[in-house]
């Protein structure tokens, strides 16, 4: 694969340029949908991707305490476990991804590295990120994903960065790059990048203004016909809910949501999980 010579930083009307993808993954994050989402992405894009396998501090240091016990679903029945079997079985779940991950890229001509890192998940997380442009966070159910709100993310990102998050059962596989836009959000950059990522994609591209006030909606729509390069659809939603979003999202099928990490669609609580889970489809918050 060809590496993509150094481009400038994002900014106001400027796309993410996505050169490396870094595929944060722990016992709990390998599923299909998650790497499938992140190789897919890499194969469209150009970009180099690498998979951090990140072992939890804390198991290993819960399975060193002499009380600590296994305990069945049902409560009927537990076991000690010792640190040798975690080890043991964290080695098989890093086998495991490391086979799949080769697999799948291998399937989209993708060149992929591998390495394992231990500590705790926060501060992994971020080493796993580097200076890679998007940082796919595994499947939308993990412990990874989970304790990440968008608040969160907000303060740690980069700019000219993103997060990719997947759900665990994608039900739009192929559709169309779909952009959200809403009052604060940086228009032009947002537009760009999914101008681009759709193009590389081979797919349809169309934007989704969400605002309930008539003079933002006007200016949003403006600014989007500034900033594209070519007729595109553009929808609307006056209700900027969650619940309200996800059901005009949906309704386009699409393969990839696209959507700026500042502006306020999102409840600083929320988990991008919920939110990608809801739409039914891989999301990409971006930093511009």
């Amino acid at each position: 694969m060809s590496h993509k010579s150094e481009q400038p930083a994002s900014g106001p009307g400027r796309p993410i340029d996505v050169r490396t993808i870094a595929l944060a993954l722990d016992c709990s994050t390998l599923n299909r949908a998650a790497v499938e989402a992140a190789v897919g992405l890499a194969a469209a894009t150009g970009a180099q991707l690498s998979a951090v396998f990140i072992e939890d501090e804390c198991l290993h240091n819960l399975a060193a305490m002499p009380f600590a016990r296994e305990i069945s679903f049902s409560g009927t029945s537990s076991r000690s476990f010792s640190s040798l079997q975690i080890t043991s079985e964290i080695k098989r779940s890093v086998d495991t991804a490391r086979r799949t991950i080769a697999r799948i890229a291998a399937r989209e001509n993708v060149e992929c590295g591998f390495s394992v890192t231990r500590g705790q998940p926060a501060e992994s997380l971020n080493l796993a990120g580097g200076k890679a442009q998007i940082l796919a966070l595994g499947s939308s159910r993990s412990r990874i994903g989970r304790v990440h709100t968008v608040a969160a993310l907000r303060s740690k990102m980069a700019h000219g960065s993103g997060v990719l998050v997947a759900p665990a059962d994608p039900e739009f596989e192929g559709g169309p790059v779909v952009a959200i836009l809403s009052p604060g959000a940086e228009v032009g950059a947002v537009v760009k990048t999914a101008e681009r990522i759709a193009a590389q994609a081979n797919r349809r591209h169309q934007f989704l203004i969400v605002s309930g006030s008539g003079a933002e909606r006007a200016a949003l729509h403006q600014g989007v016909l500034e900033a594209q390069s070519s007729s595109v659809e553009i929808g609307f939603c006056g209700v900027n809910q969650l619940s309200q979003v996800s059901r005009a999202i949906r309704l386009q099928s699409p393969g990839l949501v696209i959507a700026d990490i500042d502006y306020a669609h999102f409840d600083d609580a929320s988990s991008i999980e919920a939110v990608s889970e809801a739409f039914g489809a891989p999301l990409i918050l971006v930093q511009v």
